[in-house]
C-alpha cells in the first residue's frame, strides 16, 4: 500500500510538473505575442519599442528621453517585415523568440574618414517574427545617437523578396525635411544627382517626374533631427534602395529599384539564400546638430578590414575635365596638368574619360611621366556593360571579372594608383554588388577607387578601406551643365553638410574659382571653404591649372597642404539651407570652414575656445571677391562677418 500511495504520488507529481510547464509555455508564447520589446540605448536615452497591432502587424517605433524623464516620440509606429517567397512577414505574425540584450563595445580605425578612429557601443537584441511554420530574424542595434535593424531570411534554396515593409512613420506638427528625390535615370542621369528640397513639409509627396524619395532623409521634428538612409548590404543580392513617391500622413516606404533601370538588364527583385541579411535600415536620432554630423552609425554597421592597408594614400588630386573636358584624349595636356599636380605637391591626378582614344601618345607614357614628377595617375572607366548605353570609354572593362582583373593587372604594372568608375545607373542587386565585386579586385591589385554615376555610400570604406569617394552629389561639375544649380549652390552646399556628406564621402570636385558656362553666385572664399567642409578621400580640385595658379601665394600655399583625412569634426554654427560651420582636425591642426548659403550679409558668433592658440590665420573674402588674408588674435569667442553667398577658412598655425 504504502508503494502504491508513493508511486500516486510520483505521477501526480509528475502530471502537475508538466502542466505547470505547459502552463508556462502558453504564457511565454502568448507573451512573446503580445508583449512590447524595449530596447535602448546605452545612455538609456534612445527608447526602440517593437510590438504587435491588434491585426498582429509586426510595428517599431522611437523615443528620446527629455532631460525631465518624460519621453517624446520621435518615430510614430512604423511597420516591419517582407515578403519573403510570397509569405508576407508583415502582418499576421508572432513573436516567437525574443534574444537576450547584449551591449556591444567595438573600437576600430579608418583610413579615409570624417574621424580616423571610431568607439561606439550599442545594445544587440534579435527578435523573431513567426508565421505558421516559417520565421524571420529581425536585428536590432541601438546607439546612443541613433539605431539600425536589419532582416535575416531563413529558408530552404533561393529566398524571392517579393516586398519589403518597412516605413518610417515621421512626427508632422511643425516639422520641416530637407529631401531629395531619386530621380528617373536615363542615359547620363543617375538617380542620386538632383537637389534637396530646402524646408518642405514632413509628408510632401515626391515630384512626379521622379521615382520616389532617395536617401538620407533629414527631418528636424519634436525637437530633434532625424537622418534616415541605408548601410551595409551584406547579401549578395539585395541592392539598394529608395522610398516610395506618396509619403501621406509623414509614412515614407522603402521600395527597391525600379524595374526599367540598367536598361531592364537584370532582376530588381533580392534572391537570398538561407541566413543572408538585408541592409541595414538607419535613423540617426540627435538633439543637435554636433551629434548629427558627428555620427559614424553607417560605417559601425559594416565590417572592418584585418589586410594590409599601408599602401591606401587618400590625397588632393588634379582634374582637367571640368575646366576642358577634351583634355584626357591630348597628351600635351595630360602631361601639362602632371605638371601642374608636380608644382601643387599633390599626389594625384585624374585622366576622365576617352583617354583610350589619344591620337598622339598612350596612357603607358603618361603613367611614366607622372611617376617620374611623383604623380600617381587615376583612370576613368565606364561601369557597362549591359547596364547602361553611354558611350564614353573605355567600356566593358569593369562589369566582367576576368576582364577587370586583367585590365588592373595591366594598371598595376604601369603604375596607376586609382580607378574612377562611372554610370551605374541602377539599384539593382547585382549592379549594387558589382561594387563590390570592383573594390575586392581593386584591393589585389593596390587600386584606390572613386565611383560616379552611383548609389549612396553604405558604410563600405571600413570594409574595402581602398574606397576613397562617391559622387551620389550634384556637384561642380553642373556649372557646365544648368544655371538652376549654379542658383541653387549656394543654399545647396550648406545642406550637404548636414545630410549627404555625413552618410559617407563625397566627391563634389570643390574649389572652383572661375567660372565654364553658367557663373558662380558663390564667393571665392565660399569655394575655397567647401575643400575643407566637404570629406573625401581623394579630393579633386576642379579649377583649371591657371586659375589656381593666378591666386595669391598663401592660397596656392593653403591648397598645396590640404588634408585630406581628419581625426575629429565639430559642428560650430549654421541651418540646413542658410550657412554652415565646421571644424575639422588634422595631426593636432584645427581647420575651421564656412559658408553662407543666402544672399545677406551676416555676423555670427563662433565658440573657438577648443583651440589652444589665440592666433588664427584668416582667410576670407575681400570686397572684390578676391583673397583677403589676415593673423587674428582670438579668445573663446570670436565674431566673423561673412558676405553675402560668401565664405572664410581659420588655420589653427
Amino acid at each position: 500500500m504504502k508503494s502504491n500511495r508513493s508511486n500516486t504520488q510520483y505521477l501526480m507529481y509528475i502530471n502537475i510538473t508538466r502542466f505547470i510547464i505547459l502552463c508556462l509555455f502558453i504564457l511565454i508564447t502568448a507573451s512573446c505575442s503580445q508583449q512590447k520589446i524595449e530596447i535602448s540605448s546605452p545612455d538609456k536615452k534612445l527608447l526602440v519599442i517593437v510590438s504587435l497591432s491588434e491585426n498582429n502587424i509586426a510595428n517599431w517605433q522611437l523615443f528620446k528621453k527629455n532631460n525631465d524623464g518624460s519621453l517624446v516620440e520621435i518615430v510614430h509606429p512604423s511597420l516591419l517585415g517582407l515578403t519573403v517567397n510570397d509569405i508576407n512577414f508583415s502582418s499576421e505574425v508572432e513573436i516567437s523568440n525574443i534574444s537576450t540584450n547584449k551591449e556591444i563595445k567595438e573600437s576600430y580605425s579608418l583610413v579615409s574618414g570624417k574621424v580616423s578612429k571610431v568607439s561606439i557601443t550599442y545594445n544587440s537584441q534579435t527578435i523573431t517574427l513567426k508565421k505558421e511554420k516559417h520565421e524571420l530574424l529581425v536585428h536590432f542595434r541601438v546607439m546612443d545617437d541613433g539605431i539600425a535593424f536589419q532582416y535575416e531570411v531563413l529558408g530552404e534554396g533561393n529566398l524571392a523578396i517579393n516586398n519589403e515593409a518597412t516605413t518610417f512613420a515621421i512626427p508632422q506638427k511643425g516639422g520641416k525635411a530637407w529631401i531629395s528625390a531619386y530621380d528617373i535615370i536615363t542615359e547620363y542621369t543617375p538617380a542620386y544627382e538632383t537637389s534637396y528640397f530646402n524646408t518642405i513639409p514632413i509628408g510632401t509627396h515626391a515630384p512626379e517626374k521622379s521615382s520616389g524619395w532617395q536617401f538620407p532623409l533629414l527631418f528636424n521634428t519634436s525637437n530633434n533631427w532625424l537622418l534616415i538612409t541605408e548601410a551595409g548590404i551584406e547579401a549578395f543580392l539585395y541592392g539598394s534602395t529608395h522610398l516610395q513617391k506618396n509619403c501621406t500622413n509623414g509614412i515614407y516606404r522603402v521600395c527597391f529599384a525600379e524595374e526599367n533601370e540598367a536598361l531592364n538588364s537584370c532582376n530588381n527583385i533580392p534572391i537570398l539564400k538561407n541566413h543572408d541579411k538585408t541592409n541595414w535600415r538607419v535613423v540617426v536620432a540627435a538633439e543637435n546638430k554636433q551629434t548629427l554630423i558627428a555620427s559614424n552609425i553607417v560605417t559601425s554597421l559594416t565590417p572592418s578590414y584585418l589586410g594590409d592597408t599601408g599602401w591606401i594614400q587618400p590625397g588632393v588630386s588634379a582634374w582637367s575635365w571640368w575646366s576642358d573636358p577634351q583634355s584626357p584624349k591630348d597628351y600635351s595636356k595630360l602631361k601639362s596638368f602632371i605638371d601642374f599636380s608636380s608644382q601643387m605637391k599633390w599626389p594625384y591626378f585624374l585622366v576622365d574619360a576617352n583617354w583610350n582614344l589619344m591620337p598622339k601618345g598612350s596612357i603607358e607614357k603618361i603613367a611614366k611621366y607622372a611617376k617620374d614628377r611623383n604623380v600617381g595617375i587615376f583612370l576613368w572607366y565606364n561601369s557597362g556593360g549591359k547596364n547602361n548605353v553611354v558611350t564614353e570609354q573605355p567600356r566593358d572593362k569593369m562589369d566582367n571579372r576576368d576582364k577587370r582583373r586583367s585590365e588592373m593587372e595591366w594598371m598595376e604594372k604601369i603604375g596607376i594608383k586609382g580607378i574612377k568608375v562611372d554610370f551605374f545607373q541602377s539599384d539593382k542587386p547585382q549592379i549594387t554588388n558589382l561594387y563590390k565585386e570592383i573594390l575586392a579586385d581593386a584591393m589585389d591589385y593596390h587600386l584606390l577607387v572613386n565611383f560616379h554615376g552611383c548609389t549612396l555610400p553604405k558604410g563600405w570604406e571600413r570594409t574595402y578601406p581602398n574606397l576613397m569617394s562617391h559622387e551620389a552629389v550634384q556637384g561642380a561639375e553642373c556649372y557646365g551643365f544648368s544655371n538652376d544649380y549654379a542658383i541653387n549652390a549656394p543654399s545647396q552646399n550648406t545642406i550637404h553638410c548636414f545630410s549627404r556628406n555625413v552618410v559617407g564621402p563625397m566627391d563634389y570636385t570643390p574649389t572652383t574659382f572661375s567660372n565654364i558656362k553658367y557663373p558662380h553666385l558663390t564667393t571665392n572664399g565660399h569655394e575655397l571653404a567647401l575643400s575643407i567642409l566637404y570629406q573625401s578621400g581623394i579630393v579633386h580640385i576642379a579649377d583649371a591649372a591657371n586659375s589656381i595658379q593666378s591666386t595669391p601665394s598663401y592660397i596656392i600655399s593653403f591648397l598645396q597642404n590640404l588634408p585630406t583625412t581628419w581625426d575629429e569634426i565639430k559642428y560650430l554654427y549654421g541651418e540646413p539651407g542658410k550657412d554652415a560651420v565646421l571644424a575639422r582636425k588634422h595631426n593636432g591642426k584645427w581647420y575651421i570652414a564656412g559658408i553662407n548659403g543666402e544672399n545677406i550679409e551676416k555676423e555670427i558668433l563662433l565658440d573657438l575656445s577648443f583651440i589652444d592658440n589665440d592666433i588664427l590665420i584668416l582667410i576670407n573674402d575681400d570686397e572684390n571677391n578676391g583673397f583677403a588674408k589676415s593673423s587674428i588674435k582670438v579668445s573663446k569667442e570670436f565674431t566673423i562677418k561673412l558676405r553675402p553667398y560668401g565664405g572664410f577658412i581659420l588655420i589653427d598655425e
